[in-house]
């Protein structure tokens, strides 16, 4: 931790709501067992729970040295899991769903952490697709072919009965110069994460947007771990998502946000580098930490699960069956006791 995130954190611990990540004399009393966390895409606003909760001392509280590896996406970050690079590791519920269904990947969801989609669909305010029926017949930009965004695409038209065939699909990457396609009328709208679309709203670009999970409800980003390592280590990643618990509670604790932002200050993330932005990509992160209610923090909600299962299945994406045989509860059931 920076000495000034440090000072200011100090600083708050007597005020309301202020973070209190500093490492206890539990924890400090035994020796840490390392371990590491793989994001899957480098370091990110969205990974305020693993982030915050490594420089603000929570994962030290429960005994770990975490070391936070920057992935270089979902599949790799699955392949570190399974590799044992990693204990655990952060995806998208589309993307395990299709793993652990049709390639029986030995690797289990142990929690959810944003029970919303992470990503709308953006498009021009003077030719706006609002709907998946605005899209029959247009291009839209997903970010990789035969990935998340596009299995959330497919899902979407399922919903409305719509070939997917009917659509036209681009590769553009999850930046927000997608928009630049846009504008020139190579895509008529594209899918884009949280962060590119506060990213267009803090630049002022006439913007229209709506998320997937009005028409395709799908959890958004989930913990996973190898089953080998459920069934070897469990103690380690029951500690890790008590900590994530921790650290989310202080952030969402954390009115103001500063000591938050200056707790992520420790790593390199771009978006820090505008303040207002910054805020704004938090806030829409923590409406999707509590999208299914409070109660259901970093739970696996069976509902939206199978629904999401569902819909997936009827585009032929994964195959159908019970959501219920991706993720245990106990694990998750322990951490939040």
């Amino acid at each position: 931790m920076t000495r000034l995130a440090r000072r200011r954190l100090l600083a708050g611990l007597g005020a309301a709501g202020a973070l209190v990540g500093l490492r206890g004399a539990s924890a400090s009393a035994q020796a840490l067992r390392p371990m590491t966390f793989a994001t899957p895409f480098g370091y990110l606003i969205a990974f305020a729970p693993d982030l915050v909760g490594k420089a603000g001392g929570y994962f030290e509280r429960e005994g770990l040295d975490v070391t936070i590896a920057g992935g270089r996406g979902s599949a790799q970050s699955v392949q570190q899991v399974l590799s044992g690079q990693a204990l655990m590791s952060r995806t998208g519920g589309a993307d395990i769903m299709k793993a652990i269904a049709n390639e029986a990947a030995p690797v289990v969801v142990v929690a959810t952490i944003t029970q919303g989609s992470p990503f709308s669909v953006i498009s021009k305010q003077t030719a706006p697709v609002r709907n998946p029926q605005d899209m029959v017949g247009k291009v839209i930009g997903v970010i990789s072919k035969g990935g998340g965004t596009e299995n959330l695409l497919d899902a979407m038209l399922a919903a409305r009965g719509i070939d997917p065939a009917t659509v036209k699909r681009e590769a553009v990457g999850d930046s927000p110069g997608a928009f630049g396609l846009i504008e020139a009328g190579r895509l008529d709208a594209f899918l884009g994460a949280t962060d590119t679309l506060i990213g267009l709203q803090g630049a002022g670009a006439p913007i229209e947007h709506f998320s997937t999970d009005d028409f395709a409800p799908m959890p958004g980003q989930v913990y996973i771990a190898a089953r080998e390592a459920v069934a070897q280590q469990p103690d380690m990643i029951v500690r890790y998502l008590r900590g994530v618990r921790r650290a989310v509670d202080a952030m969402l604790a954390d009115e103001s946000m500063d000591q938050t932002l200056d707790l992520l200050a420790n790593f390199e993330i771009a978006a820090l580098k505008d303040t207002a932005i910054a805020k704004a990509d938090l806030k829409a992160s923590k409406a999707l930490w509590l999208s299914a209610g409070r109660g259901a923090l970093l739970r696996n909600v069976p509902e939206r699960w199978q629904r999401g299962r569902d819909l997936l299945a009827k585009v032929g994406v994964v195959k159908p069956g019970p959501a219920s045989e991706l993720y245990p509860t106990a694990l998750i059931d322990q951490a939040l006791r």
